[in-house]
């Protein structure tokens, strides 16, 4: 099952350094329960629901704070959910979301699956 970190958190208005304190805890302890353990951190997709909104500001700066909590970290891969599932304006495409614009649809969750599975070929994953 795929899950986002910090989308609900933006849809509350929490703040973002809150929402970063958490995932890297989070990084931490699953480092420190199996240090050989790679981890795939997935930053936000984009979004456009009204009924959970956010402001698109919000995300490309979660999405840039993510992103540095992988630097100099050889057990975690950044995978861009973002670019994945975003048309060229950074708006969702949606071709891969439900008609929310918040989960992803069947062809949102195959593209994931192809997209992840490169990953985990490329990390020795099963």
């Amino acid at each position: 099952l795929f899950r986002s970190i910090g989308d609900n958190d933006l849809s509350c208005k929490a703040p973002i350094d809150e929402t970063i304190s958490n995932i890297t805890a989070m990084l931490d302890m699953a480092h420190k329960a199996n240090p050989a353990m790679p981890i795939i951190l997935c930053n936000l997709a984009p979004r456009n629901s009204p009924a959970a909104p956010v402001d698109p500001a919000q995300v490309t700066q979660l999405n840039s704070r993510i992103a540095q909590l992988a630097q100099g970290k050889s057990y975690i891969t950044l995978f861009d959910t973002f670019s994945l599932f975003a048309k060229p304006d950074g708006t969702p495409d949606p071709q891969y979301f439900k008609k929310d614009l918040l989960h992803p649809s069947d062809e949102g969750y195959t593209k994931l699956a192809d997209a992840l599975g490169k990953v985990f070929t490329q990390l020795k994953l099963q």
